[in-house]
Parts: structure tokens; sequence; C-alpha cells
């Protein structure tokens, strides 16, 4: 009580409440990518930007295979960019099965624009599957999404507009009040430190697309057990895997080469003929 006491005097003053909000809302921002070509040769990668509904540009960065692929769209996490998300952008297109493209959110990398919650719940994802749509000629039910942590709000209230091949999920939080509880070991009522919804169990509830979730059970920052809350929730084909000894964001490190077999199983089982 004690430690929620103090927390609640530091957040609580005046004459309201502040918000947690801003955990969500901005990541590392760059005037220019830096993209290494360990992995990538730097030929096949292509930079290009889009708009979204209300004009604000986003920048992405193509990852092509050395022959025709069709694509895949990584959504990627809070706090980062496409720089710093590069190696694991490595390690999809290392599958050599897809053309993966990455977007950076508005304010986030070097995309116009600050970070909203309508922008991440309605606008970011849906522009970059149009983009990609009208960039490869694939229809939306043939494209591939995966998506880490906040990508996986991203990308279910996306789908619940946009429908996809199949979706993938990794360390993605429950809800905003549940990150709280579990990262900071509090007992929090509802909607006391964020003022937007942020609860996935409800996205989930309104995805149009067959989910794979994935939660490391050595995750200390969002607990093991969202991922079942949210595959329990989930209305459509679905499945699970809580691979041990896996934190937060290190899956494509610790077990890379399960997580590739279990990755392209997963998108395979649901891939469709391409387009003429």
């Amino acid at each position: 009580m004690k430690r929620l006491s103090l927390l609640a005097s530091l957040l609580c003053f005046g004459t309201g409440c502040m918000s947690l909000d801003f955990m969500f809302l901005g990541g590392e921002t760059v005037d220019r990518y830096e993209l290494h070509d360990d992995v990538i040769p730097a030929e096949l990668v292509e930079l290009v930007a889009f708009k979204r509904a209300d004009g604000v540009v986003l920048k992405g960065v193509w990852a092509h295979q050395p022959n025709p692929a069709p694509p895949m769209i990584y959504f990627h996490g809070n706090g980062s960019s496409i720089q710093t998300q590069w190696d694991r952008m490595g390690h999809y297109w290392s599958w050599g099965t897809h053309d993966v493209f990455i977007v950076d959110y508005a304010g986030y990398g070097a995309s116009e624009g600050v970070t909203t919650w309508k922008g991440l719940a309605e606008l970011d994802g849906p522009a970059t599957v149009d983009y990609v749509v009208a960039e490869t000629g694939y229809a939306p039910e043939e494209i591939p999404w995966v998506a880490l942590s906040l990508g996986g709000f991203v990308s279910l209230k996306t789908n619940e507009q946009i429908a996809a091949q199949s979706i993938l999920i990794e360390s993605v939080f429950s809800d905003s009040d549940s990150l709280v509880d579990d990262s900071l070991k509090l007992d929090t009522p509802n909607g006391w430190f964020f003022r937007s919804d942020w609860d996935n169990v409800d996205n989930i509830t309104r995805i149009q697309s067959p989910i794979f979730v994935i939660h490391g059970l050595a995750d200390d920052f969002i607990l093991p057990e969202s991922g079942p809350r949210l595959h329990a929730a989930a209305p459509t084909d679905k499945q699970l895997w809580q691979p041990e000894g896996v934190g937060h964001s290190d899956l494509w490190e610790v077990a890379p080469e399960e997580f590739q077999r279990r990755a392209t199983e997963w998108i395979s089982r649901w891939a469709q003929s391409p387009p003429d």
C-alpha cells in the first residue's frame, strides 16, 4: 500500500491526475536511417515514403528477396524504430520466404507527425497495408503480418478494419492496467493511470484473421500470463506458443531455428495463390 500511495502521490496532484499514456506514444527518432548490410544486402533494401489518411508521411523500408517473393508486414514495438529493429528484420528476411516491409509509426524514426492513440489505433496500420497492397498487387488477405509488443496493438486494431492472411503477435500486453500492475507489482483499479483504451483482450475479440500468439515464459516486462489471455479471447483460428527461456524481445536470438520453423509453418498454413 505504501508503494501504491507513493506512486499515486507522484502521479496525482493539483486538480487532476497525470496519465501514463505517454508510455506508448513515441519511439526513437532519426533524421536518416543507418541500416547495416551484415545480413540484408544493401541492393535489396528500399526506403519508401507514403501518406496515411490525414496526410502525415510515414517512412518504411523493404527488405526484398533476391527473387520475386510475396510481401509480409512487420509492426514493431514501442520505443524503437526501423533502425533499431534492423537485426530482427534480418532474421525475418533470412527465412527466404517473403519480401519484408517495416514501417515507422508517426513520431517514430524518420516518419513525420506525432504519435497519438488515434494514429496507432486507426491510421498507421491501415495506411501501411494499403501501401503494400497498392505496391505489390497482393490482396490484403494474402499478406501475413508479424508484430512485436506495441505492434500487436497496432495489428489487432488494424485487423478490425482490414483482413490479413494471418497474424503472428509476440510479447503483447493483455491490457495497459495489467501491464502497470505486472511491471510495478501493483493492484490498481482499471483506468487508474490511462486515459486511452489499450485493452488488447477486448481488441482481439474483433479480429478477422487467424492469429498465432507467442509469449516467452521468461518475459519479466510483460508477464507471460498475457499470452493465454489473448489466445483465449481470440474468435478466429488460433495457436499459442510459450517458449521457455525467452524474454520480452529476444525470441529471434534465443530460439531462431524453432521460431522460424513455427512461424513459417503457421504462415504457410494460410497461404493463398499469388495474384496473376
